[in-house]
């Protein structure tokens, strides 16, 4: 069982041909929710089971990407033309792509089921603390661990799914071409 909902804004801008070169940008604002798979337990278990493994399942999908640019171009370079001067060393252009998205999105787990109802490891619970990885620490850090802990026994934790983004990248993919 699987559904979503994709809601975007998109931004082009071109400038095209003109003095050998040619330039496109486009920007995309988005927002991609849904449901993913998941147990279907009847609701003898808890009167309430369904709403919460609904809420458990429903949130950010792992695809979303929030923010994204890329940028493309393409410029002749200049050079003798005619002859077989400018056959040979004329005719050259540089392409180029360049791509900056935001991370995806996280959920933070707690590594146990401690809801003890076997449907995996449980949401964390959130400790109070920020969110942000302390001052001076390495980039490959991208929250503050002690912003959540293992939730309670008998609980299926507090923090929602893809609540939290990881870090963005960006790719430049360039070409020489005659």
């Amino acid at each position: 069982d699987r559904s979503a909902q994709y809601h975007s804004m998109q931004l082009t801008a071109n400038r095209r041909y003109s003095d050998g070169f040619t330039l496109r940008g486009s920007y995309t604002l988005a927002d991609l929710q849904g449901t993913i798979g998941g147990p279907e337990l009847a609701p003898y278990f808890h009167p309430d089971l369904e709403n919460i493994i609904d809420t458990l399942r429903h949130g950010r999908l792992d695809d979303m990407r929030r923010h994204r640019f890329v940028a493309s171009w393409v410029y002749e370079l200049p050079g003798p033309e005619g002859g077989v001067l400018g056959n040979v060393i004329g005719g050259w252009q540089i392409t180029g792509i360049y791509q900056l998205q935001s991370g995806e999105p996280l959920t933070i787990t707690s590594g146990r089921d401690n809801a003890g109802w076997g449907l995996g490891s449980n949401r964390a619970i959130y400790t109070g603390q920020p969110y942000d990885p302390p001052a001076g620490s390495p980039e490959t850090m991208w929250f503050n661990p002690a912003a959540f802990a293992v939730n309670p026994n008998g609980t299926f934790g507090e923090t929602r799914r893809g609540e939290f983004f990881g870090p963005g990248d960006s790719t430049v993919d360039l070409g020489l071409t005659k």
